[in-house]
């Protein structure tokens, strides 16, 4: 994605970040210890699995291991890119937290994505679902991900973005889209997550790209209230 700062409104919740579109049309990524396979780029296409270390939270402990699946493929030729696909799979043994819910579940997820370049342009789109994951737009995994009965919370959410490079200058624009409804939010509820960026991105060197941004975030609830951001963003990124 664009490399800057991006949406700032859940800055405060100690789970998320600001950097880049995250809760905006994709969740946080995880970081798991693993025991995993990948298989040898064969045509330019390539598939893994894993039994991932189940995650805890608030005391709640999931103690069975979890699955996690990937597979690319690299478009050749005139257009070059790539496609990519993922899945995860995880038992949960939530006992105590509201947060995790209650009961145990089972919670789901699958993801696509592919992006092209078109001399220098280049188009990224991407989609996720899940059921049980937790609330897309915070990142804890499995925090929200059902309600105490064990009713799980359904996510989805997408992601496009277009870049074109003029020299040592890149621009883009992109879109995205995170909503989570029924199970932690209650039967009906929802929310979603919507912002755009708008960027300038120039390299220095190798070390120093200089970066101008604007930001639009929008929150909104199927109750009474939203919640509008709107962020302009300068500064560098320093590389090493």
């Amino acid at each position: 994605t664009l490399i800057g700062v991006g949406g700032t409104s859940n800055a405060a919740i100690p789970f998320n970040t600001t950097f880049g579109m995250i809760g905006h049309g994709y969740m946080y990524t995880g970081f798991q210890a693993q025991v995993s396979y990948m298989s040898p780029k064969v045509s330019g296409f390539q598939a893994g699995a894993g039994l991932f270390q189940p995650k805890n939270y608030a005391g709640d402990t999931a103690k069975t291991p979890g699955l996690q699946a990937m597979a690319t493929y690299d478009i050749p030729g005139a257009l070059p890119g790539q496609l990519w696909t993922g899945l995860v799979h995880q038992k949960t043994d939530c006992q105590t937290s509201t947060g995790c819910g209650i009961k145990p579940y089972t919670a789901n997820g699958f993801e696509l994505g592919g992006k092209v370049k078109v001399d220098a342009f280049e188009f990224l789109a991407y989609t996720f679902t899940g059921k049980g994951l937790g609330l897309s737009s915070v990142g804890a995994q499995f925090y929200g991900g059902a309600d105490t009965d064990g009713n799980k919370t359904k996510s989805n959410g997408y992601f496009l973005q277009g870049t074109y490079k003029l020299g040592d200058t890149k621009f883009g624009l992109n879109y995205g889209q995170n909503k989570d409804k029924d199970g932690f939010l209650g039967d009906g509820g929802e929310r979603k997550n919507r912002s755009y960026t708008l960027g300038v991105y120039h390299s220095l060197n190798k070390f120093i790209t200089l970066v101008g941004e604007f930001n639009n975030e929008k929150i909104t609830t199927n109750g009474p209230g939203e919640i509008k951001n709107n962020t302009v963003s300068l500064g560098g990124i320093l590389f090493f």
